[in-house]
């Protein structure tokens, strides 16, 4: 379920990566892991009926996944796709880039 929240949270929410990520991994995660959206009929009880919603989904290992609640397992999904490339990065530089990445994803209002 997806959460509307304000600009100001969505800043505090990015602000935590400020410092600690790496720009051009940043955006070879963007040209190399698309985003695409799915309209999905989502149930609302106060008004009982059904919205359709966008729902993001990134391309990782040839696989559509569902971004949403899968955050923990696609960090470590695209980190070991990237095992061989970014040598000059901290490993704990790249999950924090991935987790960034993602949370800009979950952020974004399609």
């Amino acid at each position: 379920m997806r959460l509307i929240i304000t600009e100001a949270e969505k800043e505090d929410i990015l602000s935590k990566y400020k410092d600690n990520t790496e720009d051009r991994l940043l955006t070879y995660l963007r040209r190399n892991f698309p985003v695409s959206t799915v309209d999905q009929p989502r149930y609302n009880p106060e008004t009982d009926d059904y919205k359709d919603v966008k729902v993001p989904f990134i391309l990782v290992d040839d696989r559509v996944r569902y971004v949403e609640s899968n955050k923990k397992y696609l960090v470590n999904k695209i980190f070991t796709t990237l095992e061989g490339e970014f040598t000059d990065v901290s490993n704990d530089v790249k999950r924090r880039t991935i987790k960034k990445y993602l949370d800009m994803i979950n952020l974004t209002d399609f």
